[in-house]
């Protein structure tokens, strides 16, 4: 390990909601805990209310993830981003780690990484997404204004690295890929107590859809499967659970038509963090049969809980090798969806325990990713 250096992490945090603040909170802890000296920079307003499509942005978990924080930034108040850098400044930083995941904090971030570069400090970008789901128009021209100024980058899958190199060819860049999130499995209840609270039996199948739900993650081909394999005289109970991003009633609409209705439950609510391993918890599978490429931060946790997973092949990229109950299909391709539900389901069993290596270490080597990307900026 390298001598103690001083990191400013950019990205949200608790209050705010969501997997890129747990990320966020998570990647500050395993930073500190290797011993780095660590500055949190959030936000005091991530996006105006009338651009934010939930009901909330902020985390109503009683058992938050928090971390020390300073909220200074608001993308849409410029005095903030100088002030910031003031701040930053201050803190003398060996690098600064910026978290990206949308292009609405294209203009902020482009000022606030130039003013830091002024002063020679190295900045790396974390990428979650170069892009976002819904690609609009002038997404690329805004992610090229911001990500210019990096001088280096973390990407977390093979797929986003080339999205990178297509959209600044002679960009830095290191691969680490998304951790696991074992947090919410520590000290879970049992998959007896869990089922016992959802109101179903030890004899039901259960598959899990988890996540704020938006028409890309492929809600409507799960429920399709499911059809499906009913038709064949299989009965599968499906937990869609999470908030719902769009027209709900489309998703009943085709429950209805599809004469599944006794097999789906919908949550749509966002789940706090004391909740998250009750669903996990009950389920014999996960589903994530995504229509377009991304990181899932749902799998991860999914991953941690050892459910076998049956994912697109637009997800499959961020998955460990190895892990060892993993059905891949190609995305919206109904029929290889229903197969591998069916497989993985005669594959499950309560004591499933994931086998592959360094399953808590996820978190520890990007820490290290991190640290050494810095020291070897500062010394090229």
């Amino acid at each position: 390990m390298s001598s103690k250096l001083r990191i400013v992490l950019i990205g949200p945090v608790y209050p705010y909601r969501g997997g890129i603040a747990h990320f966020t909170s998570l990647l500050s802890r395993a930073l500190e805990q290797i011993h780095q000296s660590i500055a949190v920079i959030s936000f005091k307003r991530q996006y105006p209310a009338w651009l934010y499509p939930g009901k909330s942005d902020r985390d109503p978990s009683q058992l938050p993830i928090e971390v020390s924080a300073d909220y200074s930034l608001d993308p849409l108040l410029p005095w903030t981003w100088k002030r910031t850098a003031s701040k930053i400044h201050g803190f003398k930083p060996d690098g600064v780690v910026v978290s990206w995941w949308t292009t609405f904090w294209a203009p902020a971030y482009g000022y606030l990484c130039w003013q830091i570069q002024k002063k020679g400090i190295p900045v790396i970008y974390l990428i979650h997404n170069i892009l976002p789901h819904e690609v609009r128009p002038w997404d690329r021209w805004l992610a090229k204004i911001a990500l210019k100024r990096g001088n280096a980058f973390i990407v977390q899958s093979t797929l986003e690295q080339d999205n990178l190199q297509a959209l600044i060819p002679h960009a830095k860049i290191r691969l680490s890929p998304h951790p696991v999130y074992t947090v919410f499995n520590a000290g879970s209840i049992t998959r007896s107590e869990a089922r016992q609270k959802l109101k179903l039996t030890e004899v039901d199948r259960v598959a899990l859809f988890f996540g704020i739900i938006r028409p890309y993650k492929g809600l409507q081909d799960a429920l399709q499967a499911i059809a499906q394999l009913r038709e064949s005289g299989k009965r599968v109970i499906l937990l869609v659970v999470g908030e719902i991003w769009g027209n709900k009633q489309e998703y009943l609409n085709q429950v209805h038509k599809s004469g599944i209705s006794d097999q789906v439950v919908f949550e749509d609510r966002y789940i706090p963090n004391e909740d998250v391993g009750l669903y996990f918890s009950a389920a014999d599978v996960f589903l994530a049969p995504y229509r377009s490429s991304t990181q899932s931060g749902a799998v991860k946790i999914a991953m941690a809980f050892g459910l076998p997973l049956v994912v697109s092949n637009a997800v499959a990229d961020g998955i460990a090798q190895g892990y060892p109950s993993l059905y891949v299909v190609q995305s919206e391709d109904v029929l290889e969806l229903t197969k591998a539900i069916e497989n993985a389901l005669q594959q499950s069993t309560n004591e499933f325990i994931p086998k592959y290596p360094s399953i808590d270490q996820g978190w520890d080597r990007l820490a290290r990713t991190i640290v050494e990307w810095i020291g070897s900026l500062k010394s090229s």
